[in-house]
């Protein structure tokens, strides 16, 4: 087996079991919720929209978000760890997001050229694994102080502001967080997860 050839195990799980696409879909629509957000955020603070440079920067963070509390909710289930679910879903969530912020562009200036758009993914997947080790020295998810980067979330909160170079009020940071973690709940990101996690431990 080649260096850059996925474990059997993923080879096996794609192409994608509904179980994991349906995950797969909401999270990208969960992202895409949380992105006009934050960029609703920025535009009453600043009065614009965010940059290209900085709508790419929220859309990696973003979704690194969404993948990290997932790959949490995955190994609570004991059916997959987190880097066994990072390593499935991570790779071609990052080609989506490029093809994403490609297309959403009037002309795509790399149309056609294959090695640079590897090396844009590789440089997602670098920023989302950089995200993810920052999430992962949080203890839990969410607390009852919202805006406490002690949590995932609220460490996202900042992180988002961060990538946009604003400072929101209290408020408005609460207010994101509360979004947050409204949307988690409203995709059912738990059950989906749990799905997914016992699709993948049938691949072991």
């Amino acid at each position: 087996m080649s260096q850059n050839q996925p474990p059997a195990r993923i080879i096996e799980a794609s192409p994608w079991h509904p179980s994991i696409e349906r995950l797969r879909s909401t999270l990208v629509a969960g992202s895409w919720a949380l992105l006009e957000i934050a960029r609703g955020a920025y535009a009453d603070w600043k009065d614009q929209l965010p940059s290209p440079k900085e709508d790419l920067a929220l859309r990696v963070e973003i979704l690194a978000f969404f993948l990290h509390v997932s790959s949490r909710h995955a190994q609570r289930t004991g059916q997959v760890t987190r880097s066994e679910f990072l390593e499935l879903l991570r790779p071609p969530m990052a080609r989506d997001l490029i093809r994403a912020a490609w297309d959403s562009q009037p002309e795509n200036p790399f149309q056609g050229q294959g090695i640079v758009q590897q090396w844009q993914v590789a440089q997602v997947m670098q920023q989302m694994r950089e995200a993810d080790a920052t999430y992962a020295a949080c203890r839990e998810i969410a607390g009852q102080a919202i805006n406490s980067t002690d949590h995932v979330v609220g460490r996202f909160v900042r992180r988002v502001f961060q990538a946009l170079e604003t400072l929101p009020s209290v408020e408005v940071a609460r207010q994101m967080g509360h979004s947050t973690l409204d949307i988690i709940t409203r995709i059912r990101l738990p059950a989906l997860v749990q799905s997914a996690a016992s699709r993948l431990n049938g691949h072991r």
